[in-house]
């Protein structure tokens, strides 16, 4: 029995042996696999995180406030000329209006 065993044992340790250049193959293919699928995500990771600052800076209350800002000087800027006219034209609406009604005073004062 324990002849049957040194030489099961035998056979097997063989096989393993046999195996062990497959191994180490594999042990390498998979440490090379697990390197380039780590170094890919880390650059999308980096590459999010980029994305992510730059988000959170555009969207930051400072940014929307000056980005704001910058729009209402935009169109004040586009409205001053309509502005201007439009007080323009008033003025003289209120000037003919005052003229007509101070004719109309001394037309009634001389009823």
């Amino acid at each position: 029995m324990s002849f049957v065993m040194k030489h099961s044992s035998w056979l097997v340790s063989g096989g393993n042996l046999e195996k062990e250049p497959r191994i180490t193959e594999l042990r390498n293919q998979c440490r090379i696999i697990r390197t380039t699928e780590l170094a890919a995500a880390q650059e999308t990771l980096h590459d999010l995180e980029r994305r992510k600052e730059e988000l959170l800076k555009y969207y930051s209350p400072a940014s929307l406030l000056h980005r704001l800002e910058e729009a209402t000087n935009k169109t004040d800027d586009e409205l001053k000329p309509y502005i201007n006219s439009f007080l323009i034209e008033k003025l003289i609406l209120l000037h003919l209006c005052r003229s007509t009604r101070n004719c109309g005073t001394h037309t009634t004062n001389m009823y």
